[in-house]
């Protein structure tokens, strides 16, 4: 989904060939991503808060803990992108993230 601003065009989220969303927490300034992604060989992982990003890997699927640093009194976002064994890009999902503390999925 994407919205105009002028001059500009900003992403708000994409969704695609992950079969599932992900499984999203934040506690404090621990964040923690559960991705299912089938015929993924490695998914990467960025969170944004702040004007910071912290990001991780996952051989295939499964679950990356990131430390932010600090509770994020902002809110922020989430990007996830998986690869096959080239490394070419199969799916991806992107959505903005909430300030403090949550989770979903």
């Amino acid at each position: 989904m994407a919205r105009r601003v002028d001059p500009w065009w900003w992403v708000c989220a994409v969704h695609g060939s992950l079969g599932h969303d992900p499984v999203v927490s934040v506690t404090g300034s621990l964040v923690r991503v559960g991705v299912e992604a089938a015929g993924a060989s490695r998914t990467d992982v960025v969170v944004g808060y702040d004007g910071r990003e912290v990001r991780g890997s996952i051989p295939g699927s499964g679950e990356v803990s990131l430390r932010l640093g600090s509770r994020p009194a902002t809110t922020g976002h989430l990007l996830v992108l998986t690869r096959d064994a080239s490394g070419r890009l199969i799916g991806a999902f992107a959505s903005p993230l909430p300030a403090g503390d949550f989770a979903a999925g």
